[in-house]
């Protein structure tokens, strides 16, 4: 899980997987991207571990409250 604006270059330089880009027409992606950075911690571990990330990038928050191994 990665900020929007950085889909594109995980993309073309990493065998990882994005959720989102700067696309318009990627509701889903871009939802699934920024309802964990809104939601309640409880709510954020949730939706993190409902998509399987095993990389949260730049999502200081999470980190910051101990959310380290929230997705395995």
């Amino acid at each position: 899980m990665a900020p929007i604006d950085l889909g594109p270059a995980i993309l073309a330089q990493t065998n990882h997987e994005v959720f989102a880009a700067p696309y318009h027409h990627n509701n889903d992606g871009n939802l699934a991207t920024l309802n964990p950075m809104l939601a309640r911690p409880s709510a954020a571990r949730q939706r993190l571990s409902d998509r399987h990330v095993d990389r949260p990038v730049g999502l200081w928050y999470p980190l910051k409250h101990g959310y380290e191994g929230l997705a395995r």
